[in-house]
């Protein structure tokens, strides 16, 4: 118990405020993902284009959601600043979550254009539609782990201590 106890003492009120941040744009995030897979998951055979539309604009809101969040974790006060000045030896980590937050992006940013393309034809592809929001979806919670992984590590454990 008494490790948990240094474990909060030890870590900066600056610390604390960027993991409440990133918690609160994971779970903005999450919240947008679960909207677009309920999106996704609605029958579409016979209402193709309302199906579009509602998964169209949940792909929309996790766009937002991601760009707030990459915003807000790659600017100058942001979570990778702070991890790149108190963790060095994690620069490699912090890299990949970096390059994570590009190809993510770019992979949301591909699905809205093809869900879009659809938007004015006549049938989208919702099987190949709901494939890649699936991978996409996945990505997205892999990369979410890896970056609360490195704040758990960063601000609430003390490396190298013993209990």
């Amino acid at each position: 118990m008494a490790g948990s106890t240094n474990q909060v003492r030890n870590q900066s009120p600056r610390k604390g405020n960027l993991a409440h941040q990133t918690r609160a744009e994971h779970d903005a995030l999450l919240d947008a993902m679960h909207r677009l897979e309920a999106s996704l998951a609605a029958a579409a055979p016979g209402r193709e284009r309302e199906w579009n539309s509602r998964a169209f604009a949940a792909l929309r809101t996790v766009h937002k959601a991601l760009e707030t969040h990459i915003a807000s974790a790659e600017g100058p006060q942001g979570l990778f600043a702070e991890l790149d000045l108190t963790r060095p030896a994690l620069v490699r980590r912090v890299e990949r979550l970096r390059h994570d937050h590009f190809d993510l992006l770019q992979r949301v940013e591909g699905l809205l254009v093809r869900v879009e393309h659809f938007c004015s034809e006549d049938r989208p592809d919702f099987s190949d539609i709901r494939r890649r929001a699936a991978q996409l979806l996945e990505a997205l919670r892999h990369h979410q782990a890896l970056e609360t992984d490195l704040i758990f590590e960063t601000f609430y454990t003390d490396i190298g201590a013993g209990d």
